[in-house]
């Protein structure tokens, strides 16, 4: 976020395409020559294919050599050269036909495994995580590889001091992929996932047809804790200003919160002594906080931390029931007759709620003054977008997130493929010129944000 650090980095913008009306070029190759000539960096390695063969030996060619490149390639886009024959072609609910990616084989190397240790998120679920010996793979150096679960450890067979190869997923997450099969391993003992919670010591559960295993101390058990408060003011729940993770952590150390609930009964005086928190910190962080008592009703849902509750799923059940009090009331059968809710998302509804310690915790929630009821005269008019399919492009004067949350609010879908079932699209400044012009294509309407909200207040 410090500018001046990016600029150090000297990082570098390569132009592929060209994007506008009347622009007097017929081909991709010759908008390439045209940006080049213009000023921009363009690679140098396009070329016009007059073969499939041509096409394969390109590909061929790059795989190899593409290490030899200043920059890192994870692939090759092969485009139809004509302007008129892309247009003609068209594209998909997701894609131009004109142009497919080919991705390469990810960059795998050998390395030794040396230690494996487990973190807790903040739903319970344990993940074991492999420590490696560092090595240099696809620009970055790797010494830590997510094993997901117990599966993928009994998978391999692992054990400490083994040697395995990994690569990126997606050239981007480490990943073990396989493990060097030789006679030494076998004297070594096979890796055992943990059965207490490495935190707080519990017992742990898994539970069926889930490939995860759980800490059930879902209260008292710190990493778990943590991770509550921390999705508690994250943006797209109560959007509380000033409170990192790190300082989150800070201040469960400190014994200062315990709870999502105690950050509105946090006293100025018990931070003046914590680094970094001076008297403008600390107004802006009350502020922020004060501030997050209007945030609306299906914000606070989503921002208890109920497993399997995502922001959809919480806008859901309050556009169907319209409080809290009638949310902890229901039973499963009651939870599943709402649309796109199933057994498990009410099973866990409903366990969330018969939890004495969570009840708590909301109580004081309600005492501070946030919001846990739709009023009447917001629910007569919460619907006025109901079944409109809408896309939104480009930047706007209000947060994208804020205007998604209006469409959600009042009904309606938000959609990111083009297709004739779109019933308008919602466009700002800078909108993505692919969508724009197969929309165009499709005659789909087209509004600015101004438009929308005049829809909405009519």
């Amino acid at each position: 976020q410090d500018g001046r650090i990016v600029s150090k980095r000297r990082v570098g913008c390569f132009a592929y395409s060209i994007v506008g009306e009347e622009l007097k070029i017929s081909s991709q190759y010759e908008s390439l020559k045209k940006m080049r000539s213009w000023g921009f960096k363009v690679p140098d390695y396009s070329v016009i294919s007059g073969s499939l063969s041509d096409v394969f030996n390109y590909l061929d060619k790059w795989d190899k050599d593409r290490f030899n490149l200043p920059y890192e390639i994870d692939g090759i886009v092969i485009k139809v050269n004509s302007f008129d024959h892309q247009f003609n072609l068209g594209y998909t609910a997701k894609a131009p036909r004109w142009a497919v990616a080919f991705k390469f084989n990810s960059e795998q190397i050998k390395t030794k495994l040396l230690s494996v240790e487990y973190q807790v998120g903040r739903t319970g679920a344990i993940t074991p995580v492999a420590n490696l010996k560092p090595v240099l793979l696809s620009g970055t150096t790797v010494k830590r590889a997510s094993l997901h679960n117990s599966d993928q450890i009994k998978k391999f067979s692992l054990r400490l001091g083994d040697t395995v190869l990994i690569e990126k997923g997606g050239e981007i997450i480490p990943k073990i992929v396989s493990v060097d099969d030789n006679n030494s391993r076998v004297k070594r003992e096979i890796i055992k996932f943990i059965l207490q919670c490495p935190s707080c010591g519990t017992q742990l559960i898994r539970i069926k047809g889930e490939a995860q295993h759980y800490c059930p101390n879902s209260n008292f058990c710190d990493p778990q804790n943590i991770g509550k408060i921390q999705h508690f003011v994250s943006r797209k729940a109560m959007n509380i200003d000033g409170l990192g993770n790190e300082r989150i952590a800070l201040f469960y150390r400190q014994k200062i919160i315990s709870n999502i609930a105690d950050l509105y009964s946090i006293s100025p005086e018990s931070l003046r002594e914590l680094d970094g928190m001076g008297d403008r910190s600390i107004k802006k962080l009350f502020d922020s906080i004060e501030s997050s008592k209007n945030r609306p009703f299906h914000k606070v849902l989503f921002g208890l931390g109920i497993r399997h509750v995502g922001e959809t799923v919480a806008l859901k059940l309050t556009n169907t029931f319209k409080s809290i009090d009638e949310i902890i009331s229901l039973n499963i059968e009651s939870l599943i007759s709402v649309n796109e809710i199933g057994e498990k998302i009410a099973k866990s509804i409903v366990d969330y709620f018969q939890d004495s310690d969570n009840i708590d915790v909301l109580n004081k929630l309600k005492d501070a003054g946030l919001i846990f009821s739709i009023q009447e005269k917001s629910k007569s008019v919460n619907n006025r977008l109901s079944n409109k399919k809408i896309i939104v492009t480009g930047t706007f004067s209000s947060s994208r997130d804020e205007l998604k949350d209006k469409i959600l609010f009042l009904g309606g879908t938000i959609s990111s493929s083009i297709s004739k079932n779109i019933d308008f699209i919602i466009c700002g400044e800078n909108p993505g010129p692919t969508k724009i012009e197969k929309a165009n294509q499709l005659g789909l309407k087209i509004i600015s944000e101004v438009d929308f909200y005049e829809m909405i207040q009519t």
